[in-house]
């Protein structure tokens, strides 16, 4: 009200105040600050720091429809209740500290879309829940996480449902580092060897394959544009002058690989190098270094035929963090 004498010379000029125009200017800036400009600054901070949350939310809303649909019913609901009531238990944990970091979240949300419930309990804390993902607890493998989550739990998955949990543990990997609560899925940049070497060059073009939309995942059209995990790895290598073949399984990849100037070696992440093939029973990728790899994962549906060309989800063939896929050997090039 002062500020509103003073401009239309309704002030009291009884008590002694002089404002002179510059004084008054100066009045009506801090009115304007304190009253006007910092409440907007206050909302749309808030905005902000509400959007991530939201934007996590939605997309698991929207991706569950994909992963879930031919195995439960309200599967978006269920999963936006799973984000609600328990996505927040996993902010106190880290991938850092938990390889199959991605696994736990997945498991848990495959259990609450098809139970309704958080699969830790009285009898199974958060903490004890997360040990059975962490490599220092001695369950790293898929497999036995699963095993010894039925024995604590009674809970079971067969293997097309453990199969549906590793795609969208990839999923939420590839997602995990622009949406993950905690912000720790964060790596630092890739830096590819640019020798002119075999290694380089198969690198260069998994990474430029991954980065291009016009290639997706497909089983039944496997040999370009799209690829499956094979034969995507085997088509790199085949680019840079190895004669290995695009018909390639995993089974096959151990016997036609060590034959074309690869060692293979039992898997250890610790001895790991830029360019080598990580192998597993069902699943094959290449170690790009600093913690990354590349690979051809899912098709748009959640499953592996492909029947759309091209990459739909952005994470069909991706470059993603590294995570523990069961990998049981590396085939390192040596020439």
């Amino acid at each position: 009200m002062r500020l509103i004498e003073l401009m239309t010379g309704r002030a009291d000029m009884s008590e002694g105040i002089r404002i002179t125009g510059k004084g008054l200017m100066k009045l009506f800036t801090g009115y304007l600050i304190t009253f006007l400009i910092a409440p907007c600054l206050i909302v749309i901070t808030a905005a902000a720091a509400a959007a991530a949350p939201v934007l996590y939310a939605d997309w698991l809303k929207e991706r569950a429809e994909v992963w879930f649909a031919d195995l439960f019913d309200h599967s978006d609901e269920r999963a936006a209740e799973w984000y609600t009531n328990v996505y927040m238990d996993f902010e106190d944990y880290s991938p850092a500290d938990y390889s199959a970091y991605w696994l736990a979240e997945a498991v848990s949300l495959y259990h609450y879309v098809d139970t309704g419930q958080n699969i830790c309990t009285k009898d199974l804390s958060m903490d004890e829940y997360m040990n059975s993902f962490n490599p220092a607890a001695g369950s790293n493998q898929f497999g036995a996480i699963m095993d010894e989550l039925q024995e604590r739990t009674g809970y079971s998955v067969d293997l097309y449902g453990r199969s549906r949990i590793k795609d969208i543990a990839a999923d939420m990997q590839q997602k995990g580092n622009d949406f993950s609560s905690n912000g720790s899925g964060a790596t630092g940049p890739i830096v590819l060897p640019s020798d002119g070497s075999v290694i380089s060059n198969a690198l260069a073009w998994a990474v430029a394959i991954a980065n291009d939309p016009d290639h997706g995942y497909s089983q039944i059209n496997r040999y370009g544009p799209d690829y499956d995990c094979s034969s995507f790895v085997s088509a790199a290598f085949h680019a840079a002058g190895v004669p290995v073949g695009l018909t390639n399984n995993t089974t096959s990849m151990q016997y036609n690989f060590p034959a074309n100037g690869f060692t293979m070696i039992p898997f250890s992440k610790a001895s790991l190098a830029a360019g080598d093939v990580m192998l597993a029973v069902n699943h094959t990728e290449i170690y790009l270094g600093n913690d990354m790899s590349v690979g051809a994962h899912i098709d748009e549906n959640g499953t592996t035929f492909g029947r759309q060309s091209g990459d739909q989800t952005g994470n069909e063939i991706s470059v993603g963090k590294y995570w523990d896929d069961g990998w049981v050997w590396i085939l390192r090039y040596t020439g």
